[in-house]
């Protein structure tokens, strides 16, 4: 406080100790090092006896802040240092250990007279401060090494209870072009460990110009000594037993040893070892995955024993999904940790940007890591509005690009703000590519990128026969050269169910063909199963299947952020509609209660798209319900009436024309091309609900 009044910062004095000791251990956090964080506390500025000086009062006040600051903060240890009057040095000694009992080192500055500014000699100075209870004494700062190491003779040797310390300046700095230069260098400061440790020091280190090539060096002196001092034990040992071989060397009365400091599971920097998918790729070995989907409950065991069952059967690996479909399932995170723990079955995770900020991806990421949870395929997910809460917000402050520039720079030590993380991280990064993507300029354009911010394999969408694995191939020629993929490819293939699945999946494919003329983002369903580390160019056979359970996954760019635009699609007369005609009027053989969704959907939009208004709307339920987003708000219409009559006033000639289409059972997505004569053409999100054969809720949203 007393330094920081001349800038004015005086009532600052608590929160920079806090924060100080904060940073510090946040340093120590990142590093992975078991290490001490020490609060230091130095004297007041002088002179601060005399008439021009403070009284105890003001000085016990100051001592009593800057400590409970450091407390706060978290240190572990006090390191009451620089004090050349030891009345003052008692006063600090004192307040902090009223504050608390963590460990206080205390040091005293000497000059070239081994003496403080009032006289006080190394012996009597060592005296008061056993008196005063702290745990280490010692000397700092100083003229330099050598005085340090004079005057801490003089303090006694440590024992048991009082240790000793020393931490000397590199000697006294000389101006040399503007600028301060100690004498004392490095290898200096590594020879002076022996001595120090001769004269009973525990604890070394430095002050005023010392470096980290000045610590670097003190360390590699202390652990050859240690090294040294502990073989000179084991022959002294050896010798008294009659154990010698021959060389004596007398008893050793070697310095006083201290601790080598353990090392870390892995250096500063170094990254752990690959993670067994990537090195089975990297050896050109061929890898089955099979995608699991997390439950939809808080019970993880069923989908742990179909792990296990995946596993005896002898996949390599499984893949869990996250919340595919915007449908909310258990983290597959969590699920892949269950799987992992319990089964030591390896596990790779759809990770979307669509949930998370910037920092929760990190952080997540970082938490993976931590569990053991190191391989990741990075997608941008589907938007909320297509699941289970269409008014849900995506997040997208990346996409899957960026995603995997994230995981890049975690596996280069350091977090998306540069800041270090403790050490390279070792995450596997999977991509998607959709070798059937309507759009297969931007696919594969994005599919570059991705290899260039990081990524370490490709994994693509299920192709269904030998035409489109080829056809993949000759371009991935096209664009990589005659090598083909510059990377493992992992195969995807979604083995069908029924004769029911199988049409689902032709009106999937054949859907885009009916609105070719206009532009769609890609989307993606990576059911991820049988895979293979390079492409099928040499051969031409498709590779070996397995089953796997279904799923999806999209990887498009996200939708523009900030509100939307209102929409184009107007709300029409909200007003209650004359009442539809009775359902009985539809004339369709085709027709039955028993339809399901998709059935019902393609004869709504052949009536619509033909005129028979009345018909598409008699597929309606009584309740039915119908959102439609504008702006960012949601508009609501409930009961047949109404909904009906949105469509039975819209605008003639309106067209409503499906484009990619999702069976989800009951539910019936698709990207919608909406035509009205005079207007723009406009893309919507839509979603219909089917029950019993008729349509009981739609929800609308404007790309």
């Amino acid at each position: 406080r007393i330094r920081l009044a001349g800038y004015g910062l005086a009532a600052e004095a608590r929160m920079f100790n806090r924060r100080g000791a904060q940073l510090a251990r946040e340093a120590r956090d990142v590093s992975g090092r078991e290490v001490l964080v020490g609060g230091s506390i130095g004297p007041l500025r002088g002179p601060t006896h005399g008439p021009a000086g403070y009284g105890e009062r003001i000085i016990r006040e100051a001592f009593r802040e800057q400590v409970e600051g450091l407390l706060e903060g978290g240190v572990d240890l006090f390191v009451i240092e620089t004090f050349s009057e030891l009345e003052h040095l008692l006063l600090a000694v004192d307040e902090a250990r009223k504050a608390s009992a963590i460990p206080i080192i205390a040091e005293l500055t000497f000059g070239e007279e081994l003496a403080l500014t009032d006289g006080t000699t190394p012996e009597a100075a060592a005296a008061a401060l056993i008196e005063a209870g702290v745990d280490a004494l010692g000397v700092n700062c100083g003229v330099g090494p050598q005085a340090c190491l004079d005057a801490l003779e003089r303090t006694g040797r440590g024992d048991a209870r009082i240790a000793r310390s020393i931490m000397p300046n590199a000697g006294l700095p000389q101006r040399v072009e503007g600028q301060f230069v100690y004498a004392a260098g490095p290898d200096y400061f590594g020879r002076m460990v022996p001595l120090a440790l001769g004269a009973g020091a525990a604890i070394i280190g430095g002050c005023c110009g010392t470096t980290p090539d000045h610590v670097r060096a003190m360390r590699a002196s202390l652990d050859g000594t240690v090294a040294r001092t502990a073989a000179d034990m084991a022959r002294e040992e050896a010798r008294s037993r009659g154990l010698s071989s021959g060389i004596d060397r007398g008893p050793s009365s070697g310095p006083r040893t201290a601790i080598a400091e353990s090392a870390a599971p892995h250096a500063v920097g170094e990254g752990p070892p690959a993670t067994p998918l990537l090195a089975k790729l990297n050896e050109g070995r061929y890898v089955i995955s099979v995608e699991i989907d997390p439950p939809r409950s808080i019970r993880i065991e069923r989908t742990i024993e179909a792990a296990r069952l995946l596993k005896s059967a002898g996949v390599d690996l499984v893949n869990i999904s996250d919340s595919a479909m915007a449908r909310v399932r258990m983290g597959a995170m969590a699920v892949a940790f269950g799987i992992q723990h319990d089964l030591d079955l390896e596990c790779l995770v759809h990770f979307t940007t669509r949930d998370r900020n910037l920092m929760a991806i990190e952080s997540e990421l970082l938490g993976a890591h931590a569990l053991g949870v190191r391989n990741i395929i990075a997608l941008t997910g589907d938007p909320p509005r297509v699941g289970d809460y269409p008014t849900g917000t995506g997040v997208w402050d990346v996409d899957s690009i960026g995603l995997i520039e994230i995981l890049a720079r975690l596996n280069r030590g350091e977090d998306q703000a540069g800041s270090p993380i403790g050490q390279q991280a070792g995450f596997t990064i999977a991509c998607a590519l959709d070798p059937t993507a309507a759009d297969q300029a931007t696919e594969w354009e994005r599919l570059e990128r991705k290899l260039a911010a990081g990524a370490h394999l490709i994994m693509t969408q299920p192709l269904y026969d030998i035409a489109q694995v080829e056809a993949m191939d000759a371009r991935a020629r096209e664009r990589f050269g005659q090598g083909g993929f510059p990377l493992p490819l992992l195969l995807g293939v979604l083995p069908l169910q029924s004769a029911r699945h199988a049409d689902s999946m032709r009106r999937a494919t054949e859907a885009p063909k009916l609105a070719s003329r206009w532009p769609r983002r890609s989307s993606s369903r990576p059911s991820l199963s049988c895979t293979a580390p390079t492409s099928c160019r040499a051969s031409g056979a498709m590779p070996r299947q397995r089953s796997s359970s279904g799923g999806s996954a999209t990887d498009r760019p996200p939708a523009s952020r900030g509100p939307r635009p209102p929409a184009e699609l107007p709300i029409w007369d909200r007003s209650p509609a004359t009442r539809p005609p009775n359902r009985g009027s539809i004339r369709d053989s085709r027709y039955t209660a028993a339809m399901g969704a998709v059935d019902t959907m393609e004869v709504f939009f052949e009536k619509l798209n033909g005129g028979d208004r009345e018909g598409a709307v008699a597929l309606m339920d009584e309740q039915t319900e119908m959102s439609v987003h504008v702006g960012d708000s949601v508009q609501t219409l409930r009961g047949v009436d109404r909904v009906g009559g949105w469509f039975l006033r819209g605008d003639k000639g309106l067209r409503m024309i499906p484009g990619e289409v999702r069976d989800l059972g009951n539910t019936y997505q698709a990207d919608i091309l909406v035509v009205r004569p005079g207007a723009p053409s406009q893309h919507l999100d839509a979603s219909f609900r089917v029950e019993a054969g008729r349509i009981t809720a739609i929800n609308l949203a404007p790309r």
